[in-house]
């Protein structure tokens, strides 16, 4: 919910809030009905815990975002896309070997939680290298309304920083860097109200 709730705030648009939700629902429907097909039933804990492991692809659709942001009036989709599809490919391919390799346990509910996962990933992820990018052109407001809030965040004394603090793309690296900047201001502030 938080995270639905900020993204209406930032993006002052339901068009990505609900492209995000789409891929995820896209991810636990194949995943769904690829393991219906295949095994004949779904254990319920597969289900919700599957389903819970898909919500990761949210994600997926926040970096896109973030880089839109980023690069502002001068955005053109495919360049977009060619910034996070690195990060995106790594992300996607570390969870999908974890997966496989938890796939190989021999127990039967873990085997398709880990099927259910790697197939509801691998489904996000290839909606939105392959499809879901061409959508976004330009998001009417989503620099004024970063504009906006970071300020005000500012003045209210909230250090904002890293990927989903500045909305801005980013990678580990810089936004541990963000991090340490913003623990430097905290501690700052600490010390003058002393």
């Amino acid at each position: 919910i938080g995270i639905s709730i900020l993204m209406l705030l930032v993006f002052r648009s339901l068009r990505p809030w609900l492209l995000g939700l789409l891929s995820v629902a896209i991810g636990i429907s194949v995943a769904t009905g690829v393991i219906l097909l295949t095994q004949g039933g779904l254990h319920l804990i597969t289900l919700v815990f599957g389903a819970s492991l898909i919500g990761e692809a949210i994600d997926y659709s926040i970096q896109y975002f973030a880089a839109h942001l980023h690069a502002g009036k001068d955005w053109q989709a495919q360049r977009g896309l060619a910034l996070v599809r690195p990060a995106l490919t790594v992300a996607v391919a570390t969870s999908l070997i974890s997966y496989g390799l938890l796939g190989l346990l021999p127990f039967p509910a873990v085997s398709q939680i880990a099927l259910f996962a790697l197939l509801g990933l691998g489904a996000a992820c290839g909606i939105w290298l392959l499809l879901f990018s061409s959508f976004f052109t330009n998001f009417a407001g989503l620099t004024d309304s970063v504009r906006t809030y970071l300020p005000w965040l500012e003045r209210a004394g909230v250090v904002s920083t890293g990927r989903y603090g500045k909305w801005t793309y980013c990678s580990m690296e810089d936004a541990m860097i963000m991090g340490r900047e913003a623990a430097t201001l905290v501690r700052r502030g600490a010390r003058r109200r002393r």
